[in-house]
Parts: C-alpha cells; sequence; structure tokens
C-alpha cells in the first residue's frame, strides 16, 4: 500500500495578535497515490476562501514523492488549537459539499490528523505570511529610537529551490519571506510602519519570482504563488526595482512583470545609489 502524508498548519489571527504555529499531520494510504493527491488538490480553492473570510490569513503547499508515500504539507498559524479545529472542520465540510467523488476518497484513505505546536507567542505586525513570524521576548533591554528613519536596500538574488541550483516554481520565493521578517521585525520593535524604507533590487534568478500571472503561466504553466506576498509587501510600503541587465539577458519584458515593480538599468546603481543615500545594504541570497 502507497501512503500519503498530509501536513497541515494554520494560521488564523488578527493584525498583531499573539497566535500559534501548529502542525497537523495525516496519513493517508493508498494503491494509487497520484489520485489521492490530485483529489488533495482540488480542495486548495477552498482554504483560500477561508483566507479571503478571516478564518486563516495565509497558506503554503507543497509535497514530496518518496518511494510509496506522497508528503503534502500545507502550513499556516492559528489564535489557538480550538481555531485550527474549527478550521479544518469548515474545510471538509466544504470538500464533501463542492467535491464529493474526491472527498470520498480522500475519507476513505485518510486517517484523523496528528496536531503538534511548532511555536508559541508569535505575532505578524504587518506581514502575515507565516515565514514572517516575530516572537514575543520578554525583559527587553535596548529597542530602536522610534523617531529615526529606517532605510534598507536588499540585493535580492534568492529564489525557491527544488534541488541545487534548480528553481521550484510551485513555492514561495523564501527571500520576500525574509524582506517580510525583517519589516515585521521592526515593526514589533516599535518604529512605526512610516518610518520604515525598504527597496528591493532584484537580479540574478530572482527575477522570474516577479512576473505577472499570464507570463509565468506561460513559462512555469502554473499561477505564481509569490504574488499575494509581493503585493502585501508592496501595500507596506516595500519597493521593488528590477535589473534590466538581467532581464534583457533573460528576455523578460517590462510587460511580462506585476505591477508596480519598477525597471532599473541595472541593480548595481540601485544598491550604489541607495547606500549612497545612507541605506543600510542587506544580501538576500541562496547558498
Amino acid at each position: 500500500m502507497k501512503q500519503l502524508t498530509l501536513a497541515l498548519m494554520i494560521i488564523s489571527f488578527h493584525a498583531s495578535a499573539q497566535g500559534l504555529l501548529m502542525r497537523s499531520t495525516i496519513v493517508c494510504d493508498s494503491a494509487n497515490v497520484p489520485a489521492v493527491r490530485s483529489a488533495v488538490q482540488t480542495f486548495k480553492p477552498i482554504w483560500n476562501q477561508l483566507a479571503e473570510e478571516g478564518a486563516i490569513t495565509n497558506w503554503e503547499y507543497m509535497d514530496v514523492v518518496k518511494g510509496n508515500r506522497l508528503t503534502l504539507s500545507y502550513t499556516f498559524a492559528v489564535e489557538s488549537e480550538d481555531k485550527l479545529k474549527m478550521a479544518y472542520a469548515a474545510y471538509l465540510k466544504r470538500a464533501e459539499q463542492k467535491f464529493p467523488v474526491q472527498y470520498g476518497m480522500y475519507k476513505e484513505r485518510c486517517r484523523a490528523p496528528k496536531d503538534s505546536v511548532r511555536r508559541r507567542g508569535v505575532t505578524f505586525p504587518v506581514i502575515h505570511d507565516n515565514g514572517a513570524f516575530v516572537f514575543q521576548v520578554k525583559g527587553i533591554d535596548e529597542s530602536p529610537d522610534p523617531k529615526l528613519n529606517y532605510n534598507v536596500v536588499f540585493d535580492f538574488t534568492s529564489f525557491a529551490e527544488w534541488k541545487k541550483d534548480e528553481v521550484d516554481s510551485s513555492k514561495i520565493n523564501w527571500g520576500l519571506q525574509q524582506v517580510g521578517r525583517v519589516l515585521n521585525l521592526h515593526v514589533a520593535s516599535g518604529i512605526p510602519l512610516d518610518k520604515v524604507h525598504f527597496v528591493v533590487a532584484i537580479h540574478g534568478r530572482a527575477v522570474k519570482t516577479f512576473l505577472n500571472d499570464a507570463a509565468y503561466q506561460d513559462t512555469y504553466h502554473m499561477a505564481n504563488p509569490n504574488i499575494p506576498l509581493i503585493t502585501e509587501l508592496q501595500k507596506a510600503g516595500v519597493k521593488f526595482v528590477m535589473c534590466g541587465q538581467i532581464t534583457t539577458f533573460m528576455k523578460v519584458e517590462k510587460s511580462m512583470l506585476l505591477p508596480g515593480v519598477k525597471m532599473s538599468l541595472t541593480a548595481q546603481t540601485v544598491l550604489t545609489a541607495h547606500q549612497a543615500q545612507g541605506y543600510s545594504l542587506m544580501n538576500i541570497e541562496n547558498d
């Protein structure tokens, strides 16, 4: 018998509320793993609906095939363990109503979830992606001056890896989560959002992270999973500037980029110009 492992972590909180990072693991036994995998993927729109309704604020999906086992992971966070149960119950009810055939297969093959708490006392002051979490800390002795401006330019070349040096187009670029976490850390430290000024200089293999959905579909035959997080970062005031040298080399036209992504002749002058203006430099790159 083949097995499917489905990992769930739910996020459900508002603004800077405290929350838990949790993981629910569901094991499904099947002689036809691809069919179970297809059934579970059919349920994706339900999580999107729950996010839009505020039951959760973010979720991520990944799967791994190893021998006869398929591991599916959904990542989220919740206000409480009860919120996790409520969200999961709503998920199952809608799956049964909207996709009865796929739900029947899922119900037959999959066991009840086993929940575990990964992290307690986390907050998400501005950016709600689960990778942008901030731990609450007691006994802080030093804090930044909230009256100052905090200007950072990011040398941004990161990309989601499937294996060494190969892009995983189905995953969120982890570098975006890091930018979000740095922003959240500043706000959680007492710095007003209007005092935080971030510029992201994009080059290298990070370029295709910023393709609009049509261009991403043409390139990878799937929707761009980075768009919600990029949009949230832009709403928080983060500025994205693309390197024209790499887009020309990779034959990426400006019309293929997401709205709001600016074009420069080169990322190098974006980095030097902002440092000349007093911006601090942070590097976000794959190892």
